[in-house]
């Protein structure tokens, strides 16, 4: 499915739901750059770590890590993240692009729509 908002088509939903593990990696990454615009002591940047090394992992590390790895790639294939190699202490650093921040938004927005729909479909 293809979500078209305000005329703006993004065939990058289809990969969202195709992979689930990339929108949950989009809403790992956004999440914590919410945390880092509210910690006054962090740095003032949209470089972050991983995002599997900032969500508990199971007993089955290396199948999700290999997961993670493959949506990470995708995400980064699609334009939706940004890789930085930040140095041998930090390792390579992502961010969300314009376009991942926008795609995620609207994903939400037609999450919420579908549920307000659905909603109200009940109530009649």
């Amino acid at each position: 499915m293809t979500v078209d908002f305000k005329g703006m088509n993004f065939e990058n939903s289809e990969l969202i739901e195709d992979h689930p593990l990339c929108l949950t990696i989009l809403q790992v990454y956004a999440e914590n750059a919410r945390l880092q615009k509210e910690d006054k002591e962090r740095k003032d940047s949209k470089w972050q770590d991983r995002a599997s090394a900032l969500v508990p992992q199971t007993e089955e590390d290396s199948t999700e890590s290999e997961a993670w790895s493959e949506a990470h790639g995708l995400l980064i294939a699609y334009g939706l993240l940004d890789i930085e190699l930040a140095g041998r202490e930090d390792g390579i650093q992502y961010r969300m692009t314009t376009d991942g921040e926008r795609l995620l938004k609207m994903y939400e927005q037609h999450q919420k729509m579908l549920q307000n729909q659905s909603e109200n479909s009940q109530a009649a």
